[in-house]
């Protein structure tokens, strides 16, 4: 999975806005919350960095300084082929390909090589199996080589954009008419690809990711609202803040073609 280093800057942000410590829950919880696990909290802030600065829809934002890393744009099409291709490397030579085994299930097993049972049971192993005591070997030759290329091909598709210095509220800036979806089949054509990228690289389902990156961001919603009302009566005193919980009923509350969004 390909992401611009820029957006570290923003996950760094969010994380203490949304307070992910990264850390597993030392208690058992009643009820399954995606956003326990560190994997989880990660990916989500990788997802909501991005849509902040590389939005997928082809509304204009422009930057007001140069130095902002929405000065480029990301051609969504040609990343999601460059992926593919990426993807494809190892299907092509029989191989289930990283990311795909959260996919297989018992139907699956009964047409597979030995050399993809054998593919399959190394990363059971490795990711739910204990195996503290191994030490990981280095990256493959060819993934290296094959993630290069792709990173070279998405960089090489990157688009300028202007960058209007005015402080004028007509502007459209980065951030602005966010966009949350709520469900699966909310995800447009251009989204699509990166959310299932991103939850194959963490292992759950596209419907556990498009659920939690929508948790998170009704979290921002709220925390919008509350900086609001610091600003309109000039004290947090007295002021009931927003609580979130991933098994809150968010009901219609909704952040699309909201114009309000962290400042990066």
């Amino acid at each position: 999975m390909y992401c611009l280093v820029d957006i570290y800057s923003a996950v760094k942000r969010l994380r203490v806005l949304l307070g992910f410590s990264f850390e597993f829950p030392k208690g058992l919880a009643s009820r399954s919350r995606p956003h326990d696990l560190p994997e989880i909290q990660l990916i989500t802030l990788i997802v909501i960095s991005t849509k902040l600065l590389f939005p997928f829809d082809d509304l204009k934002r422009y930057p007001a300084s140069a130095k902002e890393p929405t000065t480029q744009v990301i051609d969504w099409k040609h990343w999601a082929q460059a992926q593919r291709q990426f993807d494809s490397r190892e299907t092509a030579r029989g191989r289930i390909g990283k990311g795909n085994e959260i996919l297989v299930d018992e139907r699956d097993v009964f047409h597979m090589t030995p050399s993809q049972l054998d593919e399959y049971m190394n990363w059971y192993e490795n990711n739910w199996l204990d195996n503290s005591k191994e030490v990981a070997g280095p990256p493959d030759e060819d993934d290296e080589e094959a993630i290069g290329s792709m990173l070279r091909t998405v960089t090489q598709q990157l688009k300028p954009r202007k960058v209007i210095t005015e402080d004028n509220s007509d502007v459209p800036r980065p951030g602005s008419s966010y966009v949350r979806y709520k469900m699966e089949s909310d995800l447009p054509e251009n989204a699509r690809p990166f959310y299932e990228t991103a939850a194959k690289v963490v292992g759950v389902s596209l419907s556990t990711l498009v659920r939690a990156v929508s948790h998170a961001e009704y979290k921002i919603m709220r925390w919008l609202e509350d900086q609001r009302r610091i600003e309109l009566y000039g004290d947090a005193s007295g002021i009931e803040f927003a609580k979130f919980d991933s098994s809150d009923d968010m009901g219609e509350q909704d952040m699309t073609d909201s114009d309000d969004s962290p400042s990066y």
